[in-house]
This record gives structure tokens, C-alpha cells and sequence, in this order.
């Protein structure tokens, strides 16, 4: 082993001041000790004098104890000089060891991996376990090895030596270690030094123990002498930063330690924080209530001072929350499926749009398709611009595009329609999507190979009709502007679909369109007296099936009255009040369901659908109902479950089901009054006819009916197109008796609405009905159209409606062989069969009805005047 040689006395320099402690006086007053009580001045044993600091604690555990004190702050254009002796009664190891700290920011926790802890370390094993003498410089948690004595403690001095060690600072940095064996205390031999340009400054000394459960109290420590120049701290602390890091919280960095006294005040306009923390450098505050986003808010801050008692000036902190607002990035077109791509890779992607005026950073922003989530990496969106989310292998495949490979499966997205939500870090929604498969959009590219486009990126909650397949040339836009972009007009408040009960305490509301909630927002749902509260786990709320919170306990006797105020869309369109009464449903009986209309076979591009009728008194909930179909012949078939959530059904009111509900209202221009179900994987309903069965979940049949194009009407030639109606909700044994082709007045269907064919007696007497006996078809505006009203017993026939004039002589055919109904309107605008205007006259309004007991005739004149 090599050492420097030399007197000590060689490297003395001029110091202004000294602290010696001896601990004669059996005292610690101005030490700290971490944890408490883990030191004591102790007359046994002592290294000097009649006393000795000795670590005195009897842990039954293994432990690491502090003890130091201020020493005031170091000029380090001076020499720093400190030396101790010290006693180990345990050899060390990596388990038991001990270590001088100095200029430390602390008396405690002087750890490695502590990010608060900075200073210098002289002692042995304070990592590793050779046993040499080591000093070490502690910053921000990471500990650098300063230099290396070679000295090992465990041969040099064993668990009875006293030696003496001296740690010397000189200017210009450079760090001295100096050690006297106990048999010569007065020679320091020089060990080790190292010039270091970082240094620590703090105004903590002190020693830390680490000992195993059976090695504690054998350390002393005698003395000490601490020689330099030191001064006392008399600025007051500042605050050099401050970091809105939470929805409710901020961190604040101060220029120095500081402690938070009685008078203490952190006030943000008027409200005090619910918590204080220290958390790194810094002290973070929690305030009860979020920050409001963009607007500037104060924090004054007083009564804070520093370990010296120099207290901050009252200081006004102004700050500012700078969040995405929902609608700020949106997600602006996807590629489901590309395959066959057209032009572009072969890959799926999202792409999403910055809409807001400044940049927009999108670090630990995720997105959720469906109920699965993908991170986005830190980038930040310019203004006008967009990023493209993609698979890792597709990355760089998209020309100068802003990639972000955070799809981990190169099949995320669904190609039948999926729900897509970004969130924020906070897990704030910041948009949200819902789209269907391609043929919802595009028959013809509904094979694959190209994206779907928002076609107004400022209706944020459009829905289908804000979908469009792109028509770039490539397939999709990415990186681009959309290729079809267009104003989509939302005027109407959102309309209450049906609602659900899907436990005690829950109830489900579903509307046509997103709402949109905020927490402070005037939207109120009450129940009978109560207002509940959603059921949600971020905000603000955009959701077409929102869940309430209630206190009830639902019964089938009691009527329920649910309120709903100022539910508003989107795009700020308002339902002012808006009342919904029912009851907690019952099971389904025989009876009191039926199945009502059936279309098995309609036009090409058409839906078929089954509508149910709630024909008794009671609450039904469709979660509890099945679909079975079973093929002629067969004694099993397949079973849809009809809803997989609560959804009631009023007495008297229908449901319809079907494949594809958006199709379905389309095609028959349905309001969002008549309730409409896309059943999951609805079965293709056979044209050459099946048996349909109603049952509960248990399978327990509630109706049925097998159907085949012999339950339509005679002279009904071509079937396709033409729904089955039910013509009563009575129980009948015949599918003849119950089942009757719809009207050619409703277009023969009448989905949700009420059925065109009723029951009627055989001597029921048909009545036609005029709006005026006297109309001037001169489109004047008044008078122009004359309305002809066939009631009775046309119901299941087939019927004629036209019109002669008083000789008989053909005028016009409104209706030919056309299917009667119950309640049929037809319409004459004045014209003759080859366009012409009639002459003014007295003309005859004739029905002809054919039904199985042979054809009846009945007329009604009118009148055409010209003014």
C-alpha cells in the first residue's frame, strides 16, 4: 500500500473560526438526531476525556441512525478543516459501516438514490465492502467516488483502534484525507486527495450508522473539531420556480431549505391547500377544487422560512392551467381495413388533428379503442397540423408525416366499428368517435383499402352522418386535408332513446346523439326528489348511454318520475326539461308479448327486422328476451339474445329489431320516437319461411309464429318488399287468422308505427273521407290537393281508387290492386291520367274493394273549381 507521507502540519492554513466538541459537558444540546433518541453522551468506554458521543440504541432490528448539527454555511475561499476520532467495535462490512457527512443539505437521509440528498461522504463501505477509508460526493442522490485511500479499516484498525481522521478542503477544490494511528495521534499521515471542481455547500455535519440487528451501540465518536470560516445565513429564502403539476396541484421551488411555521399562508384567491408535500426540490400543494383551465389565477405565499429564521417576503405567485380543452385534438380519419390497399400501405392508422391556435403536447396521452388502450408518445401537434398513429411497422412508410407508432397490433382496429377515445394525461376525454363498417358508408369500397374522413372537424360529436369514405386517390388523406369537407348542421337537442335498470341503484339512459357534461355543468337529473349523480371516470362526459347513480331501491309497484334538465349535445343544441315515467320491469308472461310484424324478404339493399309489442301492462326488459329461429322440420335452431343490457319496454309500445339500426331508420325514415335494436349477429331471416320464437332467457316460449309467403294476400303477386303484420295482439291458432300483408299506403311496412292491417268484422261497412267536397287545384296554396280517406273494411283486401266524372268516363287511377289497410290516405292533385288539368266539374271518388267474399263498390262525388 502507498501513502503521502507527510507532517500535517505542511497544509495548515489561516482559518477564522473553530468548533470543538468534546462532549464533556454530557450534553446534546444543538444536535438532531433521525430517528430520535438513538444517541447519548456515555462516560463508558470513552476515546477521550470523560465522555464520548456513542451510538446507546438497543434495535431489535437492523437500522441506519443520523446524528448531526449545523455548522453554518462553508467560504469556500477558505481552508475547511474537520477531524475526529472514532472507535468501531465491529469489524465492517456492507451491512455495518459508518460515515462522516459534511456541508450536507441535511442531517439525514444521507442516501444513495435519495434525489434530495447532496454533501460529502468520508467513511468505510458506505458502498461496496472493502473496508478502505473512501471520501464520496453525494449529489441529487447519485454518489461519486472523490478518491480512494487504500487505507482498510479492518486490518489498519480493527474493532479496538482509536484512530484519527482529518478531511481538509483547500481552495481551488481540492480534497485531503488525512489519518493518525491511535499510538500517534499527533502525525497525519496524508492518504489521499483529488482536486474536484463540484462541490457541496450545505451547512450540515454529521455521522451516519448502519448496523446489523446484533451490531448496534459500538460506535464512538470523539473530539470533534470543525476549523474554517462559516457564516450565518441572514437572506431571506425565495421562490426560484413554481409547476402547475396536477388537475389541483403545484409545485413550488424555494432557493434554499425552508420551513413552513405557524404563520404559514398559502392562499389561492382565499382557499388554502387541503395537503402540503415535499417532493423533490420543492413542495407541492394540493388544493380541494381543480384549477379552472386558461384562466389566471394567484397563489400569495407567507410566514415561509428558512433553517436560519429569515422569513420570505410576501410574495404573489400568478399562474395559469394550460390543458387541451375536449374538441382541441380530434380524431380525424382511421383506416379500419386496408386490405386490398389502393395506393396506400398496407397498414391501419389514426389520424388526429390539432384544431386549437398553439401547439398542443400529447405526452402520456393515450387512446382507447374500445376497451383497449394505446399510448402515445411525447410529441407535440402545431396548430392546423396532425400526427399519424400507426404501427411500429409501418412507421416511415407515410412520407413527411408526424408518425407515432403506438398501435402494438396491427389489427386494432375492428373493420366492423369500433369506439375511439383520446384521453389526456389526466385522463381527461379529449374526443371521442364511433364508426361502422364500411358498407354503412360506401357499398361499393366497402371491400377495404380506404380510410374514413371527418367530414366537419369542428362537429365534434357528428356521429355516422359526420363519416365519409374518402375519396382520395390513394385510398385516404393521411397527412392531408380531408377530400370531402363540408359544414354538418346540428340544430336538434338530443332525444331520449329508452332507458335501462341494470342493477338496484343504477339507471341507464340511452339518447340518439352524444350529450355533453361537464362537472360544473346546469345539467340536472332528478328522480323524484333526488338528483343523481353519473357514473363516470373522466370528464367531461360525452356519452350516447350514460349510467346514473341512485339511492332507489326499484320496485314494480311504484311509478318512477325521472326529470332530466338542460341534457344539451355537442354543439350546445338544449333540452330544456324533459320527463320519462316507468317501473322496475317484471318477467315476460305469455300474452303480454307478442311478435307484431315481420319483413323476411325485402327490396334489394333493404333490412329485415321483427318488431315486438308490448301488448300488457307491464315494464318488460328486452335483456331478458331471445330470438330463436327454427327451420320447417327442425326441432332445434339458432338463439340471439336480444339485448346484452338493459333496455325496458313500455305497455303499448314496440321495438324493432334488427341487423343495422342506422340503416333501418334510413330506409324507412324512422324518428328516434320509434325504439330501434341492432341485435348482435342477427340471423338472415330464410324467404322461403321459418318458424320465429319469442322466449325469456330460461327459453321458456312467450310467442311465436312460422311464416311463408302463403300468409299473404291473394292477389298480393310479388311478396318482396312486403311485410307480415300482425292483425290483433290476441292469441290466435292460425297463422291465416293473425298474419296479413301491410298496406300499399304505408309503403308496406309500417316499422314501429302503429300496423296498417286490424281486425275487423265481416259486416264491417268501408267509409271513404274527403278533406273538402270542393278543391282548386290552380297551386294557389289553398286548397290544392284533395285528400281521399278510405276507413273499415278495407283492412286485408285489395282495393282500387279512382276517379270519373258524372258519365262514368275514366278521369285517373290513384291506386291499383293496392293493399287496403285500416286507416289509408290516397291524394288527387287535380291531373288526368295523361297530366292534363281537369275542367271544372263535379267529379266521383270511387273504392273498389276485392276480398274473398267477392268485390264491393263505394263512391264519393267532389267538386273542382277554379277562382
Amino acid at each position: 500500500m502507498k501513502h503521502l507521507a507527510y507532517l500535517f502540519i505542511l497544509f495548515q492554513l489561516p482559518v477564522c473560526g473553530q468548533q470543538l466538541f468534546d462532549f464533556e459537558e454530557d450534553s446534546l444540546t444543538g444536535w438532531i438526531q433521525s430517528p430520535g433518541a438513538r444517541w447519548e453522551t456515555a462516560a463508558e468506554n470513552a476515546l477521550e476525556g470523560n465522555f464520548s458521543l456513542h451510538h446507546a440504541y438497543d434495535n431489535m432490528a437492523s437500522g441506519v441512525d443520523y446524528i448531526g448539527r449545523n455548522i453554518h454555511y462553508p467560504d469556500l475561499n477558505d481552508t475547511i478543516r474537520i477531524s475526529f476520532r472514532i472507535r468501531h467495535g465491529y469489524n465492517p462490512s456492507s451491512g455495518n459501516n459508518w460515515q462522516l457527512f459534511l456541508l450536507a443539505n441535511d442531517f439525514k437521509e444521507m442516501e444513495a438514490g435519495n434525489q434530495n440528498s447532496s454533501g460529502i461522504i468520508l467513511g468505510v463501505n458506505y458502498q461496496g465492502s472493502d473496508d478502505r477509508i473512501k471520501l464520496w460526493y453525494l449529489k441529487g442522490g447519485e454518489a461519486l467516488e472523490i478518491c480512494d485511500s487504500e487505507l482498510n479499516y479492518q486490518q489498519m484498525v480493527g474493532t479496538t483502534g482509536v484512530p484519527t481522521f482529518v478531511v481538509t478542503r483547500v481552495p481551488g477544490g481540492r480534497w485531503i484525507i488525512g489519518y493518525g494511528a491511535e499510538n500517534s495521534p499527533d502525525f497525519i499521515e496524508i492518504v489521499a486527495s483529488r482536486e474536484v471542481n463540484s462541490v457541496s455547500s450545505g451547512k450540515y455535519m454529521g455521522y451516519r450508522y448502519a448496523y446489523s440487528s446484533a451490531q448496534d451501540r459500538k460506535l464512538w465518536v470523539d473530539d470533534i473539531r470543525i476549523e474554517g470560516n462559516f457564516y450565518s445565513d441572514t437572506v431571506p429564502p425565495e421562490i426560484t420556480d413554481h409547476v402547475i403539476t396536477g388537475l389541483n396541484s403545484i409545485d413550488l421551488t424555494f432557493n434554499e431549505d425552508v420551513l413552513f411555521t405557524p404563520q404559514t399562508v398559502f392562499s389561492r384567491n382565499g382557499n388554502l391547500p387541503d395537503s402540503i408535500k415535499p417532493v423533490g426540490d420543492g413542495t407541492r400543494l394540493y388544493f380541494s377544487e381543480n384549477f379552472p383551465n386558461r384562466i389566471t389565477e394567484q397563489l400569495l405565499v407567507s410566514g415561509v422560512a428558512d433553517l436560519e429564521d429569515n422569513y420570505l417576503e410576501d410574495t404573489v405567485i400568478l399562474f395559469r392551467q394550460e390543458l387541451a380543452e375536449f374538441g382541441d385534438v380530434v380524431i380525424n380519419e382511421i383506416m379500419p381495413d386496408p386490405d386490398p390497399r389502393v395506393y396506400l400501405p398496407s397498414c391501419e392508422y389514426v389520424e388526429l388533428f390539432n384544431r386549437y391556435d398553439y401547439p398542443i403536447a400529447v405526452d402520456d396521452w393515450s387512446l382507447e379503442i374500445n376497451s383497449r388502450s394505446f399510448q402515445l408518445f411525447p410529441v407535440e401537434i402545431m396548430p392546423g397540423e396532425c400526427i399519424l398513429m400507426t404501427h411500429e411497422l409501418c412507421s416511415g412508410q407515410y412520407g413527411n408525416i408526424n408518425e407515432q407508432p403506438g398501435l402494438t397490433s396491427s389489427t386494432a382496429l375492428p373493420n366492423a366499428g369500433a369506439t375511439l377515445r383520446l384521453f389526456d394525461q389526466y385522463n381527461r376525454l379529449i374526443h371521442l368517435v364511433e364508426y361502422d363498417g364500411l358498407d354503412q358508408y360506401d357499398k361499393e369500397r366497402s371491400d377495404g383499402g380506404w380510410s374514413l374522413e371527418i367530414s366537419d372537424p369542428d362537429n365534434l360529436c357528428g356521429g355516422d352522418g359526420n363519416w365519409h369514405v374518402s375519396e382520395g386517390w390513394r385510398g385516404g388523406t393521411p397527412g392531408e386535408k380531408n377530400s370531402l369537407v363540408y359544414d354538418y348542421q346540428d340544430s336538434e337537442p338530443p332525444v331520449l332513446k329508452y332507458i335501462g335498470i341494470p342493477e338496484d341503484g343504477k339507471l341507464t339512459l340511452s339518447f340518439n346523439e352524444h350529450i355533453y357534461l361537464l362537472p360544473d355543468s346546469e345539467t340536472a337529473f332528478i328522480l323524484e326528489h333526488d338528483t343523481l349523480s353519473p357514473e363516470v371516470d373522466y370528464h367531461p362526459l360525452v356519452s350516447k348511454t350514460p349510467t346514473l347513480l341512485s339511492k332507489e331501491f326499484f320496485t314494480e309497484e311504484v311509478l318512477y318520475n325521472l326529470q332530466m334538465i338542460n341534457v344539451e349535445d355537442c354543439s350546445g343544441n338544449r333540452n330544456e326539461i324533459t320527463r320519462v315515467t316507468f317501473k322496475r320491469p317484471v318477467l315476460p308472461g305469455s300474452s303480454e308479448l307478442v311478435l307484431n310484424e315481420i319483413m323476411y324478404d325485402p327490396v334489394f339493399g333493404g333490412s329485415e327486422y321483427i318488431e315486438i309489442y308490448n301488448a300488457g301492462n307491464g315494464y318488460l326488459d328486452l335483456y331478458d328476451l331471445k330470438l330463436k329461429l327454427i327451420p320447417p322440420g327442425a326441432l332445434e335452431g339458432s338463439v340471439n339474445v336480444i339485448s346484452g343490457e338493459s333496455h325496458l319496454l313500455f305497455p303499448g309500445r314496440t321495438v324493432v329489431l334488427c341487423k343495422n339500426e342506422n340503416s333501418l331508420r334510413r330506409e324507412w325514415d324512422l324518428g328516434w320516437e320509434i325504439d330501434v335494436v341492432e341485435v348482435a349477429d342477427f340471423r338472415t331471416l330464410p324467404n322461403d319461411g321459418t318458424c320465429i320464437q319469442l322466449t325469456d332467457r330460461s327459453g321458456n316460449v312467450i310467442d311465436q309464429m312460422c311464416y311463408n309467403d302463403s300468409l299473404h294476400h291473394d292477389l298480393v303477386g310479388i311478396t318482396s318488399g312486403v311485410a307480415l303484420e300482425r292483425m290483433h295482439p290476441g292469441s290466435c291458432n292460425s297463422g291465416s287468422q293473425c298474419w296479413v300483408s301491410a298496406a300499399s299506403s304505408v309503403n308496406y311496412g309500417t316499422p314501429g308505427a302503429l300496423n296498417s292491417q286490424q281486425y275487423l268484422a265481416p259486416d264491417g261497412i268501408a267509409e271513404i273521407t274527403l278533406n273538402t267536397e270542393v278543391f282548386s287545384p290552380d297551386m294557389d296554396g289553398f286548397e290544392d290537393i284533395l285528400v281521399i280517406g278510405i276507413h273499415g273494411s278495407a283492412t286485408g283486401s285489395i282495393v282500387d281508387v279512382f276517379i270519373t266524372d258524372m258519365d262514368g268516363n275514366s278521369i285517373r287511377n290513384i291506386v291499383n290492386n293496392g293493399q287496403g289497410g285500416s286507416e289509408d290516405l290516397y291524394f288527387w292533385d287535380g291531373l288526368d291520367q295523361h297530366g292534363n288539368i281537369v275542367l271544372p266539374g263535379i267529379y266521383i271518388v270511387h273504392l273498389r274493394i276485392h276480398g274473398k267474399e267477392g268485390s264491393k263498390i263505394y263512391r264519393k262525388p267532389c267538386a273542382v273549381i277554379y277562382r
